[in-house]
C-alpha cells in the first residue's frame, strides 16, 4: 500500500522507508518508520541501516502486536 493516510485507516498505522545515501559523505544508512501508532497510545518503531523489505516485515508485525494482544 503506497498511500500513508489510507494505509492508517486500515490498518492503524503505516511504515514509511527513507533509502540509504550510499553518495554521501559519510554514506548514510536507509531507515524505515512507523507512523500512526502514536494516536492510539503506542510509540512509533524504528528501524536504521536493515533492507527495505526486511525493516517494513519487522516494524508490520511490532505494530500489528502492538495494536492487537
Amino acid at each position: 500500500m503506497n498511500d500513508p493516510i489510507e494505509a492508517i485507516r486500515r490498518h492503524g498505522y503505516a511504515v514509511l522507508e527513507v533509502a540509504p545515501d550510499l553518495g554521501a559523505d559519510p554514506p548514510q544508512p536507509g531507515y524505515a518508520v512507523t507512523v500512526g501508532l502514536l494516536e492510539r497510545g503506542h510509540p512509533n518503531l524504528l528501524i536504521l541501516g536493515l533492507p527495505g523489505p526486511m525493516s517494513r516485515m519487522m516494524l508490520a508485525s511490532l505494530a500489528d502486536h502492538s495494536l492487537h494482544y
